[in-house]
């Protein structure tokens, strides 16, 4: 929830000038070896940087989470609801094809109105 709170640019250093990424852009790896050396180099950048890490974690518990809910919702319907095996598992499809749609829904509001990352922060921080 304290993401929205961040200023829009973060302080930055004279290393990260649009100069110096151009510079870097002109560099090509040339073998196959370059080309590992230079992922490496990048993952470790990354892994250096604390929001991504927590981001990256978050992304994951979150699929996990996600994963064991769509696996055992089924067997919770037939559970609580003393429904049939069948019917529970249809009703779980169609929980599925809904929240794929609210994904699609959302990604096309967000489009065609153009919003900013802060208010969508917000929106999902306060509702």
């Amino acid at each position: 929830p304290f993401l929205a709170l961040f200023p829009e640019r973060l302080p930055s250093e004279d290393k990260t000038t649009a100069k110096t990424l151009e510079q870097s852009k002109t560099k090509i790896s040339k073998t196959g070896m370059d080309y590992i050396r230079d992922t490496r180099m990048c993952v470790a950048r990354l892994m250096k940087n604390k929001i991504y890490v927590f981001q990256l974690l978050y992304g994951v518990t979150a699929l996990l989470a996600m994963t064991g809910l769509g696996t055992f919702m089924p067997k919770y319907f037939e559970f609580h609801f003393r429904q049939k095996a069948t019917r529970s598992g249809l009703s779980s499809i169609g929980s599925s094809i809904f929240t794929g749609l609210g994904i699609i829904l959302s990604g096309q509001v967000i489009g065609k109105f153009k919003l900013k990352a802060k208010t969508v922060a917000a929106w999902n921080m306060f509702i």
